[in-house]
C-alpha cells in the first residue's frame, strides 16, 4: 500500500514536471512570436511614416497647380 502510494506520487511528480517543461517551452515560443510581431510592427510603422512623408510631398505638388473656374 505504501509502495503503491509512493509510486503514484512519483508518477504524478513526473507528469507535473513534464507539464511544467511543456509550459516553459510554450512560453518561450510565445515570447519569440511576440518579439517577431514587435519587429514587424516597427517595420510597418517605419514604412508608413516614410510613405506618409512622401505623400505629403506629392500632395503639396498637386496643390501647387492652379485651377480656373469656367462660369
Amino acid at each position: 500500500m505504501i509502495v503503491e502510494k509512493r509510486m503514484k506520487q512519483g508518477v504524478t511528480n513526473l507528469l507535473m514536471e513534464q507539464e511544467l517543461d511543456d509550459m516553459k517551452k510554450r512560453l518561450k515560443e510565445m515570447e519569440e512570436e511576440a518579439a517577431a510581431i514587435r519587429d514587424m510592427q516597427a517595420k510597418v510603422e517605419k514604412e508608413m511614416s516614410a510613405n506618409a512623408n512622401q505623400g505629403v510631398c506629392v500632395c503639396m505638388g498637386l496643390f501647387d497647380t492652379k485651377v480656373e473656374a469656367v462660369w
